[in-house]
């Protein structure tokens, strides 16, 4: 395999909030610093399965997709700037 290093830009805020979804079956709800609640679907959390300790950041891409990122992950890849 190749090494590869990002550089790509991306909307992200800090997870302050995850409630189960009464509207879905194992869905949630995702409250991020500076950003409207959002719900998820039950496989937001993929690689850890479901929330942990960790609550990391909500992640927005220029195509609008959206993921979760673990905290120490997004932190060390990603350098904040201004819009």
């Amino acid at each position: 395999m190749r090494k590869y290093k990002s550089h790509k830009e991306v909307w992200a805020s800090k997870i302050i909030n995850i409630e189960p979804d009464p509207k879905a079956v194992g869905g949630y709800y995702v409250r991020a610093e500076k950003m409207v609640g959002e719900y998820v679907p039950k496989d937001f959390f993929a690689r850890s399965g479901e929330p942990s300790a960790d609550l990391g950041y909500f992640v927005k891409y220029e195509d609008g997709y959206t993921s979760w990122s673990p905290t120490d992950a997004f932190e060390s890849g990603y350098t904040e700037i201004e819009a």
